[in-house]
């Protein structure tokens, strides 16, 4: 063995910290601001429920040890039941690291070591939490084991200074500005979910009778006097207003310090404030790219440039709504120039093949707009329910206009092209979404429709690539027939 067997740092056990501990900490610190000690009483046994990750979390490190040999990465685990776990160094896509604050306080590195069977079910299976020297020597091991396998390595995960006959690369050091406008431009739902999410937690440990105080009966009476239209809209801007703000700390915290560095043959990406991430990408292991447009950046003429690459993003389990940012903000147009730097397999820019105008009937016929229907003539009839839905319908008829408004822009924007390096699509309503996949990374192309469709020449076009699980089938609705028989051509060799 040239490492191990050896157990990991004692600081794996704080790796999701807040994760295992928020609950019992939110508990403590309402029992202490409101001086009442019997909250934690009340409640302990849940409290005994959210201890027992931490619990779990020591028995694993007391019984798991890794080793590393010219061939493969071993991991032994379990108490009553062992396991073993072998990936052939030839199979590892992707070696990162990551620090929390508490691996930053202990000086140790947490390494999340990727492979395509490991990510399959969108979980990250093999984490490390090793002091830095071990940590640099097993990254060190899995290098050198991939080399001269298929010589695709890593090699920008090397310190710069060891690589004398190198060029440094490209540096892109990215604005805290332009991460926070990010934060502000994208879309609020997620950002809104995790708000909604903390609130609900929080109010479930307050006392009871702060909601007896007769504030939220005073809350209802004023939202009653208003009326139902009023106080939605009301709502969606202080939904809006909340979203965008939740959005600018959430981008400062988790992208700060954004930093690219470009070598020729790989890319390395740095960045976090409390929890500093560091990956480093193979360009030959990078299935391509996809450019992110929330309504709001559509209207200021920028958006974010994601990277498709199995092991960054998604696939991992110490962060599930990771994604796998490449640039944070950049303009529409920068974009073609900075993806032809990067993968220069993305130069030869064509025009999108669009749907006929025959093809534009098809773009109504989806739940969403019967769903907006429905609740129209529902806001016809709430009123006879109850005098607060009075002009209901204004909210019904907007709702409607909002979903055929996307409609419409999803014929607009859907197109694509295909050549013999890449191919490239492009759809979304008011979100627009542009993809850039690697010829060789398609592994299949499938026509959809029904026959009444097909009889018209329009079809989906579904496209199947190496990639993560959420962009590894590409879909592209009501193109003309034409499109799918020339890009099914270049697929076949």
């Amino acid at each position: 063995m040239k490492f191990g067997p050896q157990k990991g740092h004692v600081a794996c056990i704080f790796d999701n910290f807040f994760k295992d501990f928020g609950l019992v900490l939110i508990a403590l610190i309402v029992s202490l601001v409101s001086g009442d000690m019997d909250l934690l009483s009340e409640n302990v046994g849940v409290l005994v429920i959210v201890l027992l990750a931490p619990v779990l979390r020591v028995v694993g490190w007391l019984t798991t040890t890794y080793a590393v040999d010219e061939e493969k990465l071993l991991i032994k685990s379990g108490l009553f039941t062992r396991n073993e776990l072998e990936v052939p160094l030839s199979t590892i896509t992707t070696v990162d690291f990551s620090q929390n604050i508490f691996h930053q306080i202990f000086g140790v590195y947490k390494l999340n070591i990727d492979n395509n069977a490991n990510i399959a079910d969108g979980q990250t299976k093999v984490h490390m939490t090793l002091k830095k020297d071990d940590a640099a020597a097993v990254r060190s091991l899995l290098m050198k084991g991939r080399q001269g396998m298929d010589g695709s390595n890593f090699a920008a995960e090397q310190d710069e200074t060891s690589l004398p006959h190198r060029e440094e690369g490209t540096r892109y050091q990215v604005e805290t500005s332009d991460v926070l406008l990010m934060g502000l431009l994208k879309s609020k739902l997620l950002f809104l979910l995790e708000l909604f999410g903390a609130i609900a937690v929080i109010a479930n440990l307050l006392p009871a009778d702060i909601f007896e105080s007769g504030i939220m009966d005073r809350l209802i009476e004023k939202i009653a006097e208003m009326g139902a239209t009023p106080a939605v809209l009301i709502t969606i801007a202080v939904l809006f207003v909340t979203g965008s703000l939740c959005g600018m700390i959430g981008s400062f915290i988790r992208y700060y310090g954004f930093k690219i560095l470009d070598n020729g043959e790989a890319v390395k990406i740095e960045y976090g404030l409390l929890n500093r991430k560091t990956y480093t990408i193979a360009k030959k292991k990078i299935s391509g790219v996809f450019y992110e447009q929330s309504a709001l950046m559509r209207i200021a003429k920028v958006g974010i440039l994601n990277l498709m690459a199995v092991g960054y993003g998604a696939g991992s389990d110490e962060d599930a709504s990771e994604e796998a940012i490449l640039f944070p903000l950049l303009k529409e147009n920068q974009l073609t120039e900075v993806i032809g730097k990067i993968l220069p397999e993305m130069q030869a820019v064509e025009a999108y093949q669009k749907p006929e105008p025959k093809a534009l009937r098809y773009f109504f016929i989806r739940f969403s707009v019967f769903f907006a229907l429905a609740v129209l003539a529902g806001s016809f009839f709430l009123p006879k329910v109850d005098d607060f839905f009075q002009g209901a319908w204004v909210l019904g008829a907007l709702f409607l206009m909002y979903r055929l408004g996307a409609c419409v822009m999803a014929y607009l924007t859907a197109g694509a092209y295909g050549n013999l390096q890449h191919f490239s699509f492009c759809y979304g309503g008011y979100k627009k979404m542009r993809v850039f996949v690697k010829t060789s990374m398609i592994e299949s192309i499938e026509s959809v429709g029904s026959r009444w469709k097909r009889k018209r020449g329009v079809m989906d076009i579904n496209i199947g690539c190496l990639a993560p699980g959420g962009e590894a089938t590409q879909i592209v609705d009501n193109l003309p027939e034409s499109t799918f028989n020339e890009l099914k051509e270049y697929l076949i060799y």
